[in-house]
């Protein structure tokens, strides 16, 4: 079976000088047995506290963090892939818990995901921490490839992917010092040997970079049930 995505939102926030950021009632796409919901998140602390994330719930549900990039040029930023097993309900409350009460202004993109291994999707990541884009990654096949970036900006400027992925959303906030965070998202489930960059048309310094490849859950196994041999 082969994994697929959709994109269901596309937001950002901030935790208000608190260590925890809530988005309430996210829209998570239509409930499945198998359903993962998978959320690209860039954190960004321009408080001075290197604050950190420490943990993300999806509709109360821990998730598994994977793929992140951590660096420190005069603020925090993070940006990473995590996701949980959330069979039930089409919105959720997602839940952005850091190391400390700071002004951390986060984004996220949320998609939905079926077909994919259940105990342990990612199949590989990589992580771009100083914006030398293209990154290469392997997607396996029947699987499907994510990609979130960040990039701290200005009132104009875009995103530009290429490459494996097809951009989703494109979205910016304006942070409490007068800089603009911009958050980019996209998708695509070409199978091989690939590679994904983005480009900006401005930039006020190094972008980040996460992917994700996604693979498939495992055939199930063949089996023989009554069974009736017959001899002419």
């Amino acid at each position: 079976m082969a994994v697929a995505k959709s994109n269901t939102a596309s937001t950002s926030g901030a935790s208000g000088g608190t260590n925890t950021t809530t988005y309430t009632g996210v829209a998570i796409g239509a409930a499945a047995s198998d359903r993962q919901v998978w959320v690209g998140i860039c954190n960004l602390d321009l408080g001075g506290l290197s604050s950190l994330v420490t943990g993300v719930t999806i509709g109360g549900v821990a998730a598994t963090i994977e793929s992140s990039t951590r660096s420190s040029d005069g603020a925090t930023f993070e940006t990473f892939w995590c996701w949980a097993a959330v069979p039930t309900g089409t919105t959720a409350n997602i839940v952005i818990t850091c190391s400390a009460g700071s002004t951390n202004e986060s984004g996220i993109s949320v998609y939905r995901v079926v077909g994919a291994d259940t105990t342990s999707p990612l199949q590989a990541g990589d992580a771009d921490t100083e914006g030398n884009f293209p990154v290469g990654i392997t997607v396996p096949v029947d699987g499907a490839l994510l990609g979130f970036a960040t990039v701290l900006g200005d009132g104009t400027t875009t995103s530009t992917w290429s490459g494996a992925l097809t951009e989703d959303a494109d979205f910016r906030r304006t942070t409490v010092l007068g800089f603009v965070a911009i958050f980019t998202s996209a998708s695509g489930t070409t199978a091989g040997a690939t590679s994904a960059s983005v480009t900006w048309s401005s930039e006020l310094g190094p972008g980040r970079m996460s992917l994700a490849a996604i693979k498939s859950a495992a055939p199930a196994a063949d089996t023989l049930t009554n069974q009736t041999l017959r001899f002419m």
